[in-house]
């Protein structure tokens, strides 16, 4: 077999990606999230980063018609670890993240803002393409006290 390194093969090794990202997270009423993420690639298929998700649409939480405890707006930060499972241009990847997050529960007819537990395993796609990436995801999520399968895609830079 050749070894030899084909076009798609370029070092991606110090690289920087920085992606604005938008998702959907069916928690009670559905929270539309919009974010920004960073990635440093410690090898070719290998990055640490982290991502900032603030939730911006409710889609209707209520609080006199919704349940008590029912996740209406905030914000978390996560740190992430990445692997990326093929070379080239277009790749499957899996990730997982771990942080913390300010959410805002409906608690008998009003909104209190509660520090809690963010965690996220995600598997998606990535398009490489010279200084350009987008990615989409299925992240199973759980948002404090909330368990929830979000998806989403991004699209950035990488320098």
């Amino acid at each position: 077999m050749d070894n030899a390194p084909t076009a798609t093969d370029k070092p991606t090794r110090g690289k920087v990606e920085v992606l604005a990202r938008a998702g959907y997270a069916p928690v009670n009423v559905g929270l539309l999230q919009v974010g920004i993420e960073g990635m440093y690639m410690l090898s070719p298929q290998l990055g640490v980063g982290g991502a900032v998700d603030a939730f911006v649409v409710d889609n209707g939480a209520d609080p006199y018609y919704s349940p008590p405890g029912t996740l209406s707006n905030g914000f978390h930060v996560l740190g992430l670890v990445e692997g990326d499972l093929l070379k080239g241009w277009i790749t499957p990847y899996a990730r997982a993240g771990l942080g913390v997050g300010q959410y805002g529960r409906i608690d008998g007819y009003q909104t209190e803002s509660h520090t809690e537990l963010a965690a996220q395993v995600a598997g998606g796609i990535a398009l490489r393409g010279g200084p350009f990436l987008f990615r989409g995801w299925v992240a199973p999520s759980l948002y404090g006290s909330d368990f929830v399968v979000a998806f989403g895609a991004g699209l950035g830079g990488r320098f």
